[in-house]
């Protein structure tokens, strides 16, 4: 966590603008980092005469719900396709949107293009290698031993690790869908005369960002709910022992 603000911190003293796309996306890369070197650095099985192998085929959807999955790669796909607009339909000085029609003329800015935009999704990619890896870690990283109970709270440390990568690739998607197609519908919105198709574009923007603002604020919500499920757990413990 203070690595993960250290970089954040930084990032708005060095970037400035860019800050409002970087600060949070470069926060959630930082937190995921932590649980692949959690992962990397878990201990290996002790070498010993007699290996015990479970039957049972693991993989990334053992631990952690397929539609999950399928959602972090959505609303990734779904943020580069934004992005992707974005670039398109900047001007050539990359933050700014331009339009002629109806015999007007002007700019509108700031606008996501490639200056602000490019950067961002460089993020995003990195973010959803990071998970995709650190999902392939938890699946294959050897057992710790052939003891149930603790075969039982493996399973359980790889499962909550492959929960938090999913959720926090999703919501850094997430939010960077909703930080790209909101501004741009609204800057859309706002020019006085508009090209053919910019209609529907409109709202199909605005209906991304809506859709995109839930998923945040749904996996926001369960994210602060695992965090009070472990401080529950962790008080009851010490009353127990108490």
């Amino acid at each position: 966590m203070p690595a993960a603000l250290l970089v954040a911190t930084a990032t708005v003293m060095l970037l400035e603008e860019l800050a409002v796309y970087l600060v949070p996306t470069l926060f959630i890369l930082v937190l995921m980092l932590s649980k692949l070197l959690g992962e990397v650095t878990a201990p290996r099985p002790a070498p010993g005469p007699l290996r015990i192998a479970s039957l049972r085929p693991r993989d990334p959807a053992s631990y952690v719900s397929a539609r999950r999955i399928a959602l972090m790669r959505g609303l990734s796909l779904a943020a580069a396709v934004l992005g992707i607009v974005g670039i398109i339909r900047a001007r050539p000085d990359g933050r700014s949107l331009g339009y002629a029609c109806d015999g007007m003329s002007g700019v509108q800015s700031p606008w996501p293009g490639f200056e602000y935009t490019a950067p961002a999704l460089a993020v995003l990619a990195a973010g959803v290698l990071l998970a995709e890896v650190t999902l392939r870690r938890v699946a294959t990283r050897p057992r710790i031993g052939g003891d149930p109970v603790a075969i039982h709270v493996d399973e359980l440390l790889r499962s909550a690790s492959a929960q938090a990568t999913v959720r926090g690739a999703t919501l850094m998607a997430s939010l960077l869908a909703v930080g790209l197609a909101g501004p741009m519908a609204l800057m859309l919105h706002r020019v006085p005369c508009s090209r053919a198709g910019d209609t529907l574009l409109v709202v199909l923007l605005f209906l991304a960002a809506i859709a995109s603002a839930v998923a945040f604020l749904a996996l926001l919500l369960d994210a602060v709910r695992d965090g009070a499920t472990g401080v529950l757990r962790k008080v009851a413990g010490r009353w127990n022992k108490v």
